[in-house]
This record gives structure tokens, sequence and C-alpha cells, in this order.
């Protein structure tokens, strides 16, 4: 059977291989490819017949759940564009991104209905609701892998938003190459714990479904235990998630004690992964793959991962590229940066991005003959492995040094009383920008000892202004550091200095 060439017929695909083969799990439901395939044709017959055909905007604002996938695929058939929206912003921040998008209709959990409610008043856009009986058929379009499927809204410290557009193809032949480099087959199971509005989430579930793979979908990451409980019973192969998912893992659950024999490996991108956070996964679980990866929204998402056997010797690594991709490091000429310079990240690959929803300038600003610049700063060293080092916008300047943030929170990572921290550069009269470094820790006593670990690390130019000791840092809705709210707080959090 031929592979599928847009991302619903590998659901229709999977059906016809194996019906009866567990497609979701969603704590005591379960639904089989067969049960996915029907809710789907009936969906996109219900979504077609509502008008909302090739190219219209189709919003889906839910968390994961069975239905929110069954939208999201039905709307691919009928030929529309999907938007899942981030469900923790506020009404009026998705409204401008319904707005920027042109949305045509929008499908939400009742749990949702007063944004949804928001929304639509803005954009007039069309209220959809699963269909309470019998569906009449209605003509489906021949939908085009180079035809644009998805439109995700980044996570960008800018208060305007870009819609990144990917197409089938884009979204399927990274896809695909995940599955390869992971070695997916259909027997796997992944605990998928990131939302569909984010890439990576996205990512998850579109690698395994092309497998015919299985995915668990598990929205009780607030009490991580459960989790864990719900992997053992599910039997997972695998687990997906961003630093601070491990972090909690690691320190607040009996993770390291539980065998979990069904789990194979790990998949971690994001943000950066500590080296020390990388080493503790491994030492714990020396038996279990650890994938750490690289990407960005506008790559559908992976660009590069580190093999497994190489995590221990390289925690802060980021591999090589993945199949189908071509990275190159260059310097402002534009030219190529020889092994251990730094430069930024250009890419190039089926995965690149059309664009940015009716956005030209920002789109030619970072496509270029078909490379993505991607804005991040790295290097490779004598193997050819990649190191990220910064990002191109944050890099800061104090009393004429420039350095990158990144680099301080790598250093301050390794100190045993830091769980998570974010360096973050604010403004200064007199310097111009002064660093101010956040610290989750447990004890009061890491301001300064801290400090001290810093102070014999680093030429004094890269000491932080302040450190601040959380509870916990900030995420949004990615589970990614909020670094636009720490900004914002301008080190005004606490008294404590280095």
């Amino acid at each position: 059977m031929p592979a599928p060439d847009t991302l619903d017929a590998a659901i229709r695909r999977a059906a016809s291989v194996s019906p009866d083969a567990p497609a979701l799990f969603e704590e005591e439901q379960s639904l089989s490819y067969g049960e996915l395939e029907a809710r789907v044709a009936s969906l996109s017959a219900h979504v077609a017949a509502a008008g909302i055909g090739p190219g219209r905007r189709f919003g889906i604002l839910s968390g994961n759940s069975p239905l929110s996938v069954s939208f999201l695929f039905a709307a691919l058939r009928a030929g529309a564009v999907a938007v899942p929206l981030n469900h923790t912003l506020s009404a009026e921040d998705l409204a401008l991104e319904a707005a920027d998008c042109g949305l045509w209709a929008l499908w939400a959990e009742p749990a949702l209905e007063k944004k949804a409610a928001v929304i639509r008043d803005r954009v007039r856009a069309l209220r959809v609701e699963a269909p309470s009986g019998p569906v009449r058929s209605a003509s489906l379009p021949v939908v085009r892998p180079e035809e644009a499927a998805v439109i995700l809204y980044t996570s960008g410290s800018t208060g305007r938003p870009l819609g990144v557009t990917l197409s089938h193809r884009n979204l399927l032949e990274n896809a695909r190459s995940a599955g390869f480099f992971l070695g997916l087959k259909e027997e796997d199971r992944v605990c998928l714990v990131l939302p569909l509005y984010y890439i990576y989430g996205l990512s998850v579930l579109l690698s395994h479904f092309i497998c015919g793979a299985s995915v668990i979908l598990e929205n009780r990451f607030s009490y991580p235990q459960v989790v864990l409980d719900e992997m053992e019973a599910r039997a997972a192969t695998g687990f997906s998630g961003v630093p601070s998912h491990y972090a909690i893992l690691l320190d607040q659950t009996d993770f390291v004690s539980r065998k979990l024999p069904s789990l194979r490996y790990f998949t971690q991108a994001g943000d950066a992964m500590p080296p020390r956070l990388t080493r503790r996964l491994v030492e714990a679980f020396p038996s279990k793959k650890l994938f750490l990866m690289y990407g960005q929204t506008e790559a559908s998402p992976r660009l590069s991962y580190l093999a497994p056997e190489r995590a221990a010797a390289k925690p802060a690594s980021v591999g090589k590229p993945v199949p189908g991709v071509t990275i190159r490091i260059a310097g402002d000429d534009g030219e190529d940066r020889p092994p251990g310079i730094e430069g930024e990240i250009l890419a190039k690959g089926a995965g690149v991005m059309l664009g940015y929803w009716n956005r030209p300038e920002e789109t030619a600003a970072v496509l270029c003959d078909g490379w993505l610049k991607t804005g991040d700063i790295g290097r490779r060293d004598a193997d050819g492995d990649l190191f990220i080092t910064g990002r191109k916008k944050n890099m800061m300047k104090t009393g004429g040094h420039r350095f990158s943030p990144l680099e301080i929170e790598r250093v301050a990572s390794e100190h045993s009383l830091v769980r998570e921290c974010a360096a973050v550069p604010v403004p200064d009269e007199l310097l111009g920008e002064r660093l101010v470094l956040y610290v989750a820790a447990a004890d009061d006593s890491a301001e300064r000892e801290v400090g001290d670990f810093l102070k014999k690390k680093l030429p004094s130019y890269k000491w932080p202004s302040k450190i601040v000791v959380l509870r916990d840092i900030p995420k949004n809705g990615f589970g990614k550091i909020n670094r636009v709210q720490l900004a914002a707080y301008g080190g005004n959090l606490g008294e404590g200095s280095c």
C-alpha cells in the first residue's frame, strides 16, 4: 500500500491495514484506528456540509482529546487549514490570532465556550459543534500535499502573532524522519503530555500515526504520579517532554525507583536540557534511550538529534541533522564557519515552512533560497555534532562584552541546588543591559551559593547583577520557560545579587 501523501490519509491507511489496532487512549477511553477513521469520515462530511472547504481556516480550541484529534483530521480531509489554538491564552490574545489568520470557523470544547464566544464575536467565525446524530454526506475535495495544512502560532517574544504555515508535505516528511530515527513500529505507545497547539506535541502525534502506533493522551501532568501510573498501566514505550517535565519527574515523583519495563525511549526538545539533568536521566535509566532533539516550529519541527549512545558523553549537544535535513553554520558574511566557530544555524529540508501567514516581509527575512535562518547561534565540534550556544536576538552586550545568557544558564544549572534557571537581560541606563538570573530551588541559600559558584566559573562581565530564588520558574502554555514574563519582572521579585 502506498505511503500517505496527506495527513488524514495516514489515518485511512492505518485503519485499512489494522482497523482494530489502538490509535488513542485517554484515561478510561480507547479508540481503534477503525473507530478513529469512522469519526474522521463523519466529521469531515459534517465540516464540509457547513461550507468549511479548501483553504478556509478552522480553529480548534481544546485540550488534547479523541474529539479534538478527530476534528483536526476531519478539517484537513475537508481541505481546510487547521488552526490549533493555545487555550491557556486570554480570550483577547486568542482573538488577535484568530483575526490574524482570518479564522472562518471554530470548534471549542464546552469548558472553553466563554473564550470561544469572544473569538467568534471578534472575527465573526462560524460556530461548529459535534453532530448529535447521523451526518448527511458531502463531497470532499482532492487535497494536494503541497497545500497548507496547519497554522501554528509561535511562542515568540514579540507582541505581534506570527502564524507558521505548514503543508501536508512539510509535516509528513518530518514525521517520517522522526519515526525513522526513533525506530517507531506499530506496537509503540507514546505518552503525550504536550499540547497539540505546540509543534512538538503535534509532531509526536503524527510520527506515531503514520507508523500505525498508539498515542496515550495525558492531560494530568499537574499530578505527575498519576501520569506514571497511567504509563505503567498502558505499557507506554515512549515519553516525550520538555526539560521541566523531566525535572518534575526526577524531583517530585518516584520516577527513578520505577522499573517501567515497557518504556524504551525518551525524547526531549523545547528549551535546552541542562546537562546535569541529562546525566541524571541517563544514570537512572541506563537501558532506555534518550533522544536530545533540536528543532523549530518553522521546520515542522525536527532539525537534529543526538544519538542516545552519545548522551552521557555529550549532554550539551543536539547531535547531527535528522534524515532529509541539511544544516549550515554561517557567519554574518554568509560564509560557512569551521568547527569550533560560532555562527547562525541555517537549515534546509522538506519540513521548512511555507511561510508566516500573510506576513511576506517576515517570511522573506527568514527564508532565502530554501534555507531557513533559524536565528539560533551554534557551533559544530570536530565530530560534526551541533551545540546551541545562544539566540541571535537575545545576545546581550554589557560593558562592551557580547555574550549569550544561555551560557550563564548552562553553568548555573550544574549547581546541585538548582532545579531550573533562566538568565534574562533587562534594560540598564549605565550598561545598556544587565543580567538577572532566576533560580528554582528549595533552599534559600541558593542565592549566595550559586552566586559564589558563578564567580568561580565565569568572568566578571558575565556575573548576574541579581539572583532571584523562586519556588518554580513560570512556564508558558508550551511548558517552556516564560522568558517574556521574567523579563517584565525586571529582577524585582527579590533582593539578592551576585
